[in-house]
């Protein structure tokens, strides 16, 4: 009996808020635990192109030909992309939406996966203050049976290349919401696969 390969999830998220918008965007990069490492250092990569860099990737601060090799960089180790997108509106804010959306994605993503690594939203790298709901919405998946019992989970700052997976994806949909599909156009031919729920939380 064959012994199902194992999974890591990558995931941030995007919102075109301070814009004036109301949607919000949590998105996921699959890889195969076994091609991490590898993810990793092609993104690095990516950045490497300028030796003066001293900055992270932030998709939001660079220019188009950088996003494009980073969601090329995805797509070459990615098995698979999701994009889960809510509506913050005055019965459900921001956390609630990002709850209801984690819990979308955590359905449709996590069955085989060993390891969530989230992108932290708080200073600390645990569960304080914003992470409180990412931990919530992997512990009740576990009990609804969503995600394995064992499934390891940390979070990591923007140091960590492999949460600038999940930033160009999660970027990546929220440019295709407002009908720009040029990025999306691009994943795909570089052989990406981008899967798009919509929710209402």
């Amino acid at each position: 009996m064959n012994t199902p390969e194992r999974r890591l999830l990558l995931i941030d998220e995007s919102d075109d808020i301070v814009h004036g918008g109301l949607t919000y965007v949590v998105a996921c990069a699959v890889v195969l635990t076994g091609d991490a490492a590898m993810l990793a250092t092609n993104l690095r990569t990516v950045l490497s192109a300028n030796p003066d860099r001293t900055q992270p990737f932030h998709w939001s601060s660079e220019v188009p030909i950088l996003r494009a090799r980073m969601l090329e960089a995805v797509a070459s180790r990615a098995e698979v992309a999701y994009a889960v997108i809510g509506q913050i509106d005055g019965s459900h804010g921001q956390e609630a939406v990002r709850y209801g959306c984690l819990r979308t994605l955590l359905r449709l993503s996590a069955r085989d996966a060993d390891e969530i690594v989230v992108e932290s939203r708080e200073r600390a790298l645990r569960n304080v203050g914003q992470n409180r709901t990412d931990h919530r919405a992997i512990v009740d998946a576990r009990h609804a049976g969503d995600v394995s019992p064992q499934l390891r989970y940390r979070w990591a700052d923007k140091t960590d290349p492999l949460v600038w997976a999940p930033d160009a994806i999660a970027r990546m949909a929220l440019a295709m919401r407002r009908a720009d599909s040029r990025w999306l156009d691009l994943f795909v031919a570089a052989g990406g696969d981008l899967r798009v729920v919509a929710i209402d939380p």
